[in-house]
């Protein structure tokens, strides 16, 4: 019995230092394990850090350009309102200058249709008419003169004028001064200035007929006159 316990007993240390040596064993491995997972891992944290400095060195750097590129956006961006607002501006003005361009325009359409105005076209009508008039009677007058001229040229070749011409020609001088009494009347009553105008126009075609045949008249005389002379002349040498 008692050796039986002695040999059981040697077998509980055995199997005791045993269980020590796998227990130590088994710690050796795991503190080996963990050495290597250390290990590991600050090389991965080593490699996590330098990938973040990476990083955070390229934000730096895309920040710095963002920051760039808004400024240059901004820039741009003012520019373009500066010149959205010079138009604005440009488009008010405009705006302005055509209502004031058509009050203007309304203005001088109320003056051309006002009374006033009304006058002073109708007195221009007038001067421009008159001044026609005082023409027409300085040309007949001219006529009458010429015609007077004709006459003593007439008289003092002892050419003889027809009745017509001459009943013709006296009529051209009463009319030339009946008109140019007209025409000083105008002063006191412009309604007839047309008719004055009218009437002083056809008297000058009349009185252009007369003073052609006039003319007409002298020239045939003079004519004869030189064919007489040299007709008797062309007797006095056939006496001789």
């Amino acid at each position: 019995m008692f050796l039986l316990a002695v040999t059981q007993n040697q077998s509980n240390d055995k199997l005791i230092t045993d269980m020590q040596d796998k227990l130590t064993e088994i710690q050796q491995h795991e503190i080996e394990f963990l050495n290597n997972f250390i290990t590991h891992l600050g090389w991965m944290f080593g490699g996590v850090v330098s990938i973040v400095g990476f990083v955070i060195i390229y934000i730096g750097y895309a920040n710095r350009q963002a920051e760039k590129k808004m400024k240059e956006a901004e820039k741009v961006l003012g520019a373009a309102q500066a010149a959205k607002d010079e138009l604005e501006r440009y488009k008010a003005d405009l705006e302005e200058n055509r209502k004031q361009s058509n009050r203007e325009f309304d203005e001088l359409k109320a003056l051309i249709n006002s009374d006033e105005i009304n006058k002073i076209k109708e007195n221009m009508r007038f001067l421009y008419k008159e001044k026609e008039v005082n023409y027409a009677i300085d040309q007949l007058k001219q006529m009458v003169k010429t015609g007077e001229k004709l006459l003593k040229a007439l008289e003092f070749n002892d050419i003889s004028v027809d009745f017509s011409t001459s009943s013709r020609f006296e009529n051209c001088k009463e009319r030339t001064q009946y008109f140019e009494l007209k025409a000083k009347r105008l002063m006191y009553d412009r309604s007839d200035i047309d008719s004055i105008l009218d009437g002083c126009t056809r008297l000058q075609r009349k009185c252009l007929d007369v003073m052609k045949a006039l003319q007409d008249r002298l020239k045939e005389g003079t004519r004869e006159y030189e064919e007489a002379l040299a007709k008797e002349a062309e007797n006095e040498d056939t006496i001789d």
